[in-house]
C-alpha cells in the first residue's frame, strides 16, 4: 500500500491561489471586455486540476496492486494488473532482517512518469526510462472501481521512498509487506523433504501442461538424490527439498512477478520455509543471469548470500536440473541449454544471457561431478 502527500505549498498553489486569482480576472473582464483573458485563466485552472487529479502512485505489494491518487484509492487484483507487473517486474516484500525484494513504484502525471526501483539509481535515469516505457498510466475506471472493494492489505513495515521526480513532486511513504524469514534454524530433515514433495505436487498439479512440470521435478529430485554425496550430510535434506520445490513458481496462483524462481522463493518465505531454501530456489540454474537480462535484478536482492548461487548445494541443484530434460530424461548440460534456447527463441532473455549463464552452469556441473568423483560415487571415464 502507498501513502502519498502533496506538500502544503503545492496544495495551496493548486487550489486556493488559482481560485483567488480567477475571481479578479473575471471581474476585470466584465469591466474591460477582457473575456479572453478570463477564459485563458479558466483553461489554465482546468489544466492544473487535470495535472493534480492525474497524479497516481502504483506499487506492487502483497496479493495485489494498490493504486493511490489524491482523491481515491483503488485495489486491483493480479489478473487486472498483469501487464503492469510484467513491465515493472516488481513485487515488494520486506524481510524481517531489513532487506527487501525489489521496489516498483510509479508516479504518473500528464506527459511524465518516474519509476523508483532502487534507491541508489539516478532519478534522472529512472525518469528517462519511464518516459520511454510507460506512457499510459490510467487503468479502466469501471474495473478499478469494481476492484476497490477488495480487502485491504495489512502492511507492517514502512519505508521512506524519498522524492520521486515528476511534474508534481510528491513525498511518498511506501508501506511494505513484512515476511517473517527463518534464517537460523535446525537443518532440514526427512520430514521436511516429504513436506516439500507434497507441496510441490499440490502446486504443480495446477500447472496446465499435462503433468510435464511434475515429471521434470520428480526426475530432478531423483537426480539430486544421486548428488547428495557431493554435499555435507547435514545439507542433504536441504538439497532434496530445493530439488522438489525449485519449479513451484510456475503454479499460477503464486506467479505474481512472472519469473518462476522469485515467485517460488517468495511463496516459500511466506509459507515459513527457511531463507537458505528460498535462496536456492531463487537462484537455481543461473536464474540471476536471466533476471539481469529481464531487468529483474532488484527482485533478487533479498537473496544475496553467496551460498544461494555458489557452493556444493547450489552447484548440485543446478547439476540436477540441467541434466534433466523437461520431460524427465537424462541429458547433458549442453543438450539442456540447447533445448532451452530452441524453446524460448533467439530473442529471449535466456538467449541474451547465455554468454554468462552457460559457463556458470557448466562449471557448477563440473564442480559437482568432481565432488562426486572424490567420493567414488560417479565414474567419470
Amino acid at each position: 500500500m502507498v501513502v502519498h502527500r502533496l506538500p502544503l505549498w503545492q496544495r495551496l498553489l493548486c487550489t486556493v491561489v488559482p481560485a483567488l486569482t480567477f475571481v479578479p480576472l473575471v471581474a476585470r473582464g466584465r469591466q474591460d471586455g477582457g473575456w479572453p483573458l478570463a477564459r485563458t485563466s479558466l483553461a489554465a485552472l482546468a489544466l492544473l486540476a487535470v495535472l493534480v487529479r492525474s497524479w497516481q502512485l502504483r506499487v506492487v505489494t502483497g496479493p495485489g496492486v494498490v493504486v493511490v491518487s489524491w482523491f481515491r484509492t483503488h485495489r486491483l487484483d493480479w489478473r487486472e494488473a498483469e501487464r503492469f507487473t510484467a513491465e515493472s517486474g516488481g513485487v515488494e516484500v520486506e524481510l524481517v532482517d531489513g532487506r527487501s525484494i525489489g521496489v516498483a513504484v510509479f508516479a504518473t502525471t500528464v506527459g511524465a512518469s518516474s519509476w523508483l526501483v532502487e534507491r541508489n539509481e539516478s532519478a534522472a535515469e529512472q525518469l528517462q526510462r519511464a518516459r520511454r516505457r510507460h506512457r499510459d498510466g490510467a487503468r479502466p475506471g469501471r474495473r478499478a472501481r469494481a476492484a476497490a472493494g477488495a480487502d485491504e492489505i495489512a502492511p507492517q513495515g514502512v519505508r521512506d521512498a524519498g522524492k520521486i521526480p515528476s511534474l508534481s513532486p510528491v513525498t511518498t511513504l511506501t508501506r511494505t509487506v513484512r515476511v517473517p524469514v527463518v534464517v537460523d534454524r535446525a537443518p532440514l530433515d526427512d520430514d521436511d523433504v516429504h513436506r516439500a514433495r507434497l507441496l510441490a505436487e499440490r502446486l504443480l498439479a495446477t500447472v496446465d501442461d499435462g503433468g510435464r512440470r511434475w515429471h521434470h521435478t520428480s526426475a530432478v529430485a531423483a537426480r539430486a538424490a544421486e548428488a547428495t554425496p557431493a554435499v555435507a550430510s547435514s545439507q542433504a535434506a536441504l538439497l532434496l527439498a530445493a530439488a522438489w520445490l525449485h519449479d513451484v513458481g510456475y503454479a499460477p496462483q503464486i506467479a505474481h512477478v512472472g519469473f518462476h524462481p522469485v515467485d517460488g522463493a517468495v511463496h516459500l518465505l511466506r509459507a515459513g520455509w527457511p531463507l537458505a531454501l528460498a535462496g536456492l530456489v531463487a537462484h537455481h540454474s543461473g536464474a540471476r543471469f536471466v533476471a539481469g537480462a529481464r531487468r529483474l535484478t532488484p527482485v533478487m536482492r533479498a537473496f544475496n548470500r553467496p551460498e544461494h548461487w555458489y557452493g556444493p548445494v547450489a552447484d548440485a541443484l543446478s547439476w540436477a536440473d540441467q541434466t534433466t530434460s523437461p520431460t524427465g530424461e537424462l541429458v547433458t548440460v549442453e543438450e539442456r541449454v540447447a533445448e532451452v534456447l530452441r524453446r524460448h527463441g533467439p530473442g529471449s532473455a535466456q538467449a541474451h544471457c547465455q554468454r554468462d549463464r552457460v559457463p556458470a552452469l557448466l562449471e557448477a556441473a563440473r564442480a559437482t561431478e568432481r565432488r562426486l568423483a572424490a567420493t567414488s560415487s560417479l565414474d567419470l571415464r
